[in-house]
């Protein structure tokens, strides 16, 4: 049997559907510790004095451990689907070809998709998978 994922990815957090094919079979969410950019500057609420090129590298060095736990999640994977709103889905398909190359290649698409209820998600994965409606 099968086991295919449809990934919902942005920088704070995941959505996992694992499914086969026939039905969907659990979902769940892994919460990422990437730091959200800080801005600085007239209108900001906070400023800060940080040097932005070490911030950059301690977000990068942040996403690469939620990537290899996103990763550790969807190991048995036989079909990928990744979606979401921003640039987390590429940046987790590149990180997929530097951490496991077997895994990047099971990637079927990279789509954008918008913020999704549980259901809407489930949803978009039959579809994608095209997965029987009733099941």
């Amino acid at each position: 049997m099968s086991n295919l994922y449809g990934v919902w990815i942005d920088h704070a957090h995941a959505f996992i559907v694992k499914s086969d094919s026939m039905q969907i079979q659990s979902s769940k969410t892994v919460y990422s510790e990437v730091e959200p950019n800080h801005r600085t500057g007239q209108h900001s609420e906070r400023l800060t004095m940080t040097d932005p090129l070490s911030d950059n590298k301690r977000r990068i060095h942040q996403f690469h451990d939620y990537s290899k736990q996103l990763r550790d999640e969807i190991k048995d994977a036989n079909e990928i689907l990744l979606f979401g709103p921003g640039e987390a889905k590429n940046k987790f398909a590149a990180e997929l070809k530097a951490l496991d190359h077997v895994l990047a290649d099971r990637v079927k698409a990279v789509e954008t998709a918008d913020s999704m209820t549980e259901n809407q998600l489930h949803a978009y994965v039959k579809k994608f998978f095209q997965l029987p409606r009733k099941a």
